[in-house]
């Protein structure tokens, strides 16, 4: 799991994400691997509503959001949030 996340922020520098936002206990590796190439990059291990609180005002219009997530730690309570806020 640790070497598959740290994929994963690997990814997000190889891309160009100029942002980076990462929830869960397991999530860390990933923004130690992106936090290289990611300007703005954070990790929440529990607090949802902290990391939205960080991500929201650094999107804008036309963005393109990637969510990577487990049912196991409910990501879907992210994307209605997103969806709910952003419309």
């Amino acid at each position: 799991s640790e070497q598959e996340h740290g994929r994963v922020g690997d990814a997000l520098g190889e891309a160009g994400a100029a942002v980076g936002a990462t929830f869960g206990p397991a999530a860390g590796p990933i923004v130690e691997r992106a936090a290289r190439r990611v300007a703005a990059i954070r990790h929440e291990r529990e607090d949802i509503d902290a990391l939205w609180s960080w991500l929201k005002p650094r999107l804008e219009m036309g963005d393109v959001i990637l969510v990577k997530g487990s049912r196991g730690i409910h990501m879907e309570r992210f994307i209605e949030r997103m969806k709910r806020e952003l419309a």
